[in-house]
Protein backbone atom coordinates (compact mmCIF):
# COMPACT_ATOMS: atom_id res chain seq x y z
CA UNK A 1 0.00 0.00 0.00
CA UNK A 2 2.63 2.46 0.87
CA UNK A 3 4.73 1.69 -2.23
CA UNK A 4 1.47 2.60 -4.38
CA UNK A 5 0.94 5.43 -2.46
CA UNK A 6 4.30 6.74 -3.02
CA UNK A 7 4.40 5.52 -6.87
CA UNK A 8 0.90 7.94 -6.96
CA UNK A 9 2.99 10.95 -5.25
CA UNK A 10 5.25 10.66 -7.54
CA UNK A 11 3.15 10.81 -10.50
CA UNK A 12 1.22 13.52 -9.27
CA UNK A 13 4.65 15.31 -8.75
CA UNK A 14 5.91 14.72 -12.12
CA UNK A 15 3.01 15.83 -14.01
CA UNK A 16 2.86 19.27 -11.84
CA UNK A 17 6.40 19.86 -12.75
CA UNK A 18 6.32 19.47 -16.28
CA UNK A 19 2.84 21.45 -16.67
CA UNK A 20 4.47 24.00 -14.54
CA UNK A 21 7.71 24.13 -17.05
CA UNK A 22 5.05 23.94 -19.63
CA UNK A 23 2.93 26.80 -18.35
CA UNK A 24 6.20 28.74 -17.50
CA UNK A 25 7.40 28.34 -21.43
CA UNK A 26 3.72 29.33 -22.59
CA UNK A 27 4.25 32.62 -20.73
CA UNK A 28 6.74 33.75 -22.86
CA UNK A 29 4.44 34.82 -25.19
CA UNK A 30 2.97 37.08 -23.12
CA UNK A 31 4.64 40.04 -21.43
CA UNK A 32 4.38 40.95 -17.66
CA UNK A 33 4.54 37.90 -16.10
CA UNK A 34 8.38 37.25 -15.41
CA UNK A 35 7.77 36.42 -12.16
CA UNK A 36 4.98 34.09 -12.27
CA UNK A 37 6.92 32.52 -15.17
CA UNK A 38 10.50 32.53 -13.22
CA UNK A 39 8.52 31.17 -10.26
CA UNK A 40 6.88 28.52 -12.49
CA UNK A 41 9.97 27.62 -13.99
CA UNK A 42 11.91 27.22 -11.08
CA UNK A 43 9.17 25.18 -9.29
CA UNK A 44 9.32 22.27 -12.33
CA UNK A 45 13.21 22.08 -12.32
CA UNK A 46 13.45 22.08 -8.29
CA UNK A 47 10.92 19.37 -8.50
CA UNK A 48 12.72 17.11 -11.51
CA UNK A 49 16.04 17.77 -9.54
CA UNK A 50 14.40 16.12 -6.56
CA UNK A 51 12.50 13.49 -7.81
CA UNK A 52 15.38 12.44 -9.86
CA UNK A 53 17.79 12.75 -7.15
CA UNK A 54 15.33 10.72 -4.86
CA UNK A 55 15.26 7.64 -7.15
CA UNK A 56 19.14 7.73 -7.24
CA UNK A 57 18.96 7.23 -3.20
CA UNK A 58 16.39 4.30 -3.45
CA UNK A 59 18.59 3.07 -6.21
CA UNK A 60 21.76 3.40 -4.04
CA UNK A 61 20.47 1.64 -1.19
CA UNK A 62 18.88 -0.90 -2.73
CA UNK A 63 22.03 -1.67 -3.96
CA UNK A 64 23.98 -1.83 -1.24
CA UNK A 65 21.26 -4.16 0.26
CA UNK A 66 21.88 -6.39 -2.73
CA UNK A 67 25.85 -5.95 -2.73
CA UNK A 68 26.30 -6.90 0.66
CA UNK A 69 25.74 -10.75 -0.03
CA UNK A 70 28.11 -11.03 -3.07
CA UNK A 71 31.18 -13.00 -1.93
CA UNK A 72 32.41 -16.71 -2.49
CA UNK A 73 28.66 -18.12 -1.43
CA UNK A 74 27.59 -15.54 -4.01
CA UNK A 75 28.48 -14.81 -7.22
CA UNK A 76 25.99 -14.75 -9.99
CA UNK A 77 26.74 -13.95 -13.52
CA UNK A 78 25.46 -10.98 -15.34
CA UNK A 79 22.83 -13.75 -17.96
CA UNK A 80 20.69 -14.61 -14.14
CA UNK A 81 19.81 -11.12 -12.41
CA UNK A 82 17.33 -9.25 -12.72
CA UNK A 83 17.99 -5.68 -10.99
CA UNK A 84 15.05 -3.39 -10.57
CA UNK A 85 16.71 -1.37 -8.05
CA UNK A 86 13.57 1.85 -8.34
CA UNK A 87 11.13 -0.80 -7.17
CA UNK A 88 13.03 -2.67 -4.42
CA UNK A 89 13.44 -6.28 -6.83
CA UNK A 90 16.52 -8.27 -6.99
CA UNK A 91 16.60 -12.05 -7.85
CA UNK A 92 20.27 -13.09 -9.00
CA UNK A 93 21.06 -16.95 -9.20
CA UNK A 94 24.88 -17.99 -8.80
CA UNK A 95 25.32 -20.87 -11.12
CA UNK A 96 28.77 -22.13 -9.77
CA UNK A 97 27.43 -22.77 -6.31
CA UNK A 98 23.51 -22.81 -7.02
CA UNK A 99 21.92 -20.38 -4.63
CA UNK A 100 19.50 -18.06 -6.13
CA UNK A 101 18.77 -14.95 -3.83
CA UNK A 102 15.71 -13.20 -3.91
CA UNK A 103 14.61 -9.69 -2.89
CA UNK A 104 11.39 -7.58 -3.23
CA UNK A 105 10.38 -4.44 -1.24
CA UNK A 106 7.18 -4.33 -2.23
CA UNK A 107 6.56 -8.05 -0.91
CA UNK A 108 8.96 -7.35 2.09
CA UNK A 109 10.58 -10.26 1.17
CA UNK A 110 14.40 -11.26 1.93
CA UNK A 111 15.49 -15.22 0.46
CA UNK A 112 17.68 -17.27 -0.16
CA UNK A 113 17.40 -20.85 -1.81
CA UNK A 114 19.34 -23.35 -3.74
CA UNK A 115 18.83 -24.63 -7.31
CA UNK A 116 17.95 -27.79 -5.53
CA UNK A 117 14.30 -26.55 -4.53
CA UNK A 118 13.82 -25.41 -7.63
CA UNK A 119 10.49 -26.78 -9.20
CA UNK A 120 10.11 -24.66 -12.25
CA UNK A 121 8.66 -21.22 -13.66
CA UNK A 122 5.23 -19.66 -14.93
CA UNK A 123 6.16 -16.70 -17.40
CA UNK A 124 3.11 -14.74 -18.30
CA UNK A 125 4.09 -11.48 -20.30
CA UNK A 126 6.53 -9.49 -18.16
CA UNK A 127 5.78 -11.47 -15.07
CA UNK A 128 7.92 -14.72 -13.79
CA UNK A 129 7.07 -16.86 -11.10
CA UNK A 130 10.06 -19.08 -9.89
CA UNK A 131 8.36 -22.34 -7.85
CA UNK A 132 10.00 -23.68 -5.00
CA UNK A 133 9.59 -27.26 -3.04
CA UNK A 134 9.28 -25.38 0.26
CA UNK A 135 5.78 -25.27 1.77
CA UNK A 136 6.84 -22.26 3.80
CA UNK A 137 7.65 -20.77 0.69
CA UNK A 138 6.05 -21.68 -2.62
CA UNK A 139 6.73 -18.97 -4.65
CA UNK A 140 8.43 -16.01 -5.91
CA UNK A 141 7.21 -13.51 -8.15
CA UNK A 142 9.35 -11.15 -10.32
CA UNK A 143 8.49 -8.33 -12.78
CA UNK A 144 10.40 -7.53 -15.75
CA UNK A 145 10.65 -4.56 -17.52
CA UNK A 146 9.99 -6.12 -21.12
CA UNK A 147 8.50 -9.78 -22.18
CA UNK A 148 11.44 -10.06 -24.09
CA UNK A 149 13.96 -9.63 -21.38
CA UNK A 150 11.62 -11.84 -19.20
CA UNK A 151 11.03 -14.88 -22.29
CA UNK A 152 15.24 -14.43 -22.47
CA UNK A 153 15.87 -14.97 -19.07
CA UNK A 154 12.92 -18.42 -19.11
CA UNK A 155 15.21 -19.82 -21.71
CA UNK A 156 18.30 -19.51 -19.36
CA UNK A 157 16.53 -20.82 -16.40
CA UNK A 158 15.79 -23.98 -18.58
CA UNK A 159 19.02 -24.88 -18.76
CA UNK A 160 18.98 -24.80 -14.72
CA UNK A 161 16.04 -27.05 -14.82
CA UNK A 162 17.40 -29.66 -17.01
CA UNK A 163 18.56 -33.18 -15.48
CA UNK A 164 22.15 -32.39 -16.90
CA UNK A 165 22.75 -29.20 -15.25
CA UNK A 166 25.24 -29.43 -11.90
CA UNK A 167 26.20 -26.37 -10.20
CA UNK A 168 29.88 -26.85 -10.75
CA UNK A 169 31.11 -26.08 -6.51
CA UNK A 170 28.25 -27.41 -4.42
CA UNK A 171 27.54 -24.63 -1.71
CA UNK A 172 28.47 -26.25 1.89
CA UNK A 173 25.92 -23.55 3.93
CA UNK A 174 22.64 -23.42 4.42
CA UNK A 175 22.02 -20.02 1.72
CA UNK A 176 18.57 -19.15 3.55
CA UNK A 177 20.09 -18.56 6.89
CA UNK A 178 23.23 -16.88 5.28
CA UNK A 179 20.72 -14.53 3.68
CA UNK A 180 18.79 -13.96 6.79
CA UNK A 181 22.23 -13.23 9.26
CA UNK A 182 23.31 -10.96 6.48
CA UNK A 183 20.26 -8.96 6.30
CA UNK A 184 19.97 -8.73 10.19
CA UNK A 185 23.29 -7.36 10.70
CA UNK A 186 22.75 -4.71 8.11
Amino acid sequence: MKFLFVLLIRTILWGAAIWSIGFGLLLFISPGHEVLQCLSLAFGIVTIFLLRKTLAIRKKKNNAVTSQFHGTDFNPQNDFILNRPYFGEYLGIDTTNGNILMISKLQKIVKGSNCKNLLGYDCRGKDLTLKFNDLSFPFFKACFSSEKESMEFCHRLDVLLSAQYRPTKESNIDFDSFVKDKFQTA
